[in-house]
């Protein structure tokens, strides 16, 4: 694939996010490049993008798959710590600015990290980090978008997956959309360090809150109604015999 993106540095209407982009006609993972960037102090806005992706990572160890045709990003961030959960809220919220500018409809957030078409999945965010004691080293935000990915025939996952091009029923331009993604994940990210929350806003396009759901807790499955979310970003989570408990990371279902 040839690179698109690189050229777009210092060409959008953004403070730190694209600063600089480095395009990989390949990687192994961008999450990878970006962490030893951050451990090398590079530049706060930095963006990695890949061609091809072959291990990208998704939550809980799982493998994010690139097809032909999506998009495979990490950017490099210097967060504070009392503002890091909410940089997934940043990274899904930005996704899905980005996809109703090409008139989507139905969209929503999935908690914590999954943008849904009508239920279907067509992007998820991951979030790596490095901290000590209390402060924030380092952290990435990881985004995988499937924008001009053919889903035909694409292996049995949790979540049925969705491609934006097959959603608006035409082929997207990829370095206009990736343009669009970085202004609003600038416009959100500047935003949070500004002293902005993100809580309200992601809240409000959960698509889980008020739904009954099963979870993948650890070792343990439960199951219960999605009730609000903490400050941080956990899911309050009522079980069938009423007890609340507070979900930090799982695997959820929507009922």
């Amino acid at each position: 694939m040839d690179d698109i993106y690189s050229g777009l540095a210092g060409r959008m209407d953004t403070r730190l996010i694209g600063c600089e982009i480095n395009y990989y006609p390949a990687l192994y993972s961008t999450m990878d490049v970006a962490r030893e960037k951050g451990l090398s102090g590079d530049k706060e806005g930095l963006v990695i993008v890949a061609g091809q992706q072959t291990g990208g990572r998704g939550r809980q160890g799982r493998t994010w798959f690139s097809p032909e045709g999506s998009l495979a990003l990490s950017i490099l961030c210097y967060p504070e710590k009392s503002w890091l959960s909410e940089l997934v809220m940043c990274g899904s919220l930005s996704i899905l600015d980005t996809i109703e500018q090409y008139g989507v409809k139905e969209a929503g957030i999935k908690w914590p990290n999954d943008v849904l078409i009508g239920g279907r999945k067509v992007a998820g965010v991951l979030i790596e980090s490095r901290v000590l004691a209390d402060t924030v080293i380092f952290a990435v935000i990881g985004m995988g978008i499937n924008i001009n990915s053919n889903m035909t025939g694409f292996r049995e996952m949790l979540i049925a997956p969705a491609s934006l091009a097959v959603e608006v029923g035409r082929a997207i331009d990829a370095q206009g959309f990736f343009h669009h993604l970085m202004e609003n994940t600038d416009r959100l990210y500047c935003g949070l360090k500004s002293g902005n929350s993100l809580l309200d806003q992601w809240k409000s396009r959960l698509v889980t809150l008020g739904r009954e759901v099963s979870i993948m807790h650890g070792p343990s499955f439960l199951r219960g109604l999605a009730r609000d979310v903490t400050p941080e970003g956990s899911l309050l989570l009522e079980t069938e015999s009423g007890e609340e408990v507070i979900i930090s990371a799982g695997d959820v279902t929507l009922e």
